[in-house]
């Protein structure tokens, strides 16, 4: 069995993102993945133009990646838990989250402004 669970997705700074992550495994299928294989995705907006391939069919979305650096807090066989940052992403949006190199879902995070909490009482 092996699970990869998402904490938190923060932004930190300008085009900047934070995700806390846990993942474990009991080692049937072989080791865990590395997490330093894990990527961020999403959709090439207006303000990739000049990244965007010409070349690509014009009704296939143009997906953009990126890696993340990760700082662990714990890194045993069997549970990796720690912080990925990703640089030159959206910070509003959909991205979408993958783990390690294949053979975990995907997941959708939409991202925008809090609520304010207060306003509501």
């Amino acid at each position: 069995n092996y699970a990869c669970h998402i904490r938190e997705l923060r932004e930190v700074g300008p085009a900047e993102l934070e995700l806390d992550f846990s993942a474990e495994g009991d080692n049937s299928l072989g080791p865990l993945q590395k997490a330093e294989r894990s990527v961020l995705v999403w959709e090439a907006g207006a303000t990739d133009a000049l990244r965007v391939d010409p070349q690509r069919r014009r009704d296939r979305p143009c997906l953009r990646t990126a890696r993340g650096r990760v700082n662990f807090t714990v890194e045993t066989k069997r549970l990796k838990e720690g912080t990925m940052t990703f640089s030159n992403v959206p910070t509003s949006g959909s991205v979408s989250f993958i783990f390690g190199e294949g053979g975990y879902s995907e997941l959708t995070m939409t991202m925008g402004p809090e609520e304010d909490n207060e306003a509501k009482s």
